[in-house]
């Protein structure tokens, strides 16, 4: 499965109002994949517009209507841009974009 990062947020260390580890929170559109979207403990791959590649373990996995974040701590945003692609299973990271 790959899916498009459409949001995201940094919990950054001593951040106010929270006592979360820090890392990135990322947001995409689950309605293609509502039955696919597996629990935390999930080896990702996240490609970036311009290719590169960085893999990462979810931590966590919230659904919010459509939508369904991932965590991934100790990333930030300049890791993993919006618009960045997020595989997982046996799609390979680009199908968003190719129609694959």
């Amino acid at each position: 499965m790959t899916v498009r990062i459409t949001d995201s947020f940094e919990i950054r260390p001593g951040m106010p109002g929270t006592d979360h580890e820090p890392g990135l929170v990322i947001v995409f559109d689950g309605s293609d994949c509502a039955q696919q979207v597996p629990g935390p403990g999930l080896q990702v791959r996240l490609a970036e517009p311009g290719g590169r590649v960085v893999e990462a373990t979810v931590t966590e996995v919230k659904r919010h209507g459509r939508g369904v974040s991932f965590f991934l701590p100790g990333l930030t945003r300049a890791d993993v841009p919006v618009g960045s692609e997020v595989s997982w299973g046996r799609a390979p990271v680009g199908s968003a974009t190719r129609g694959v």
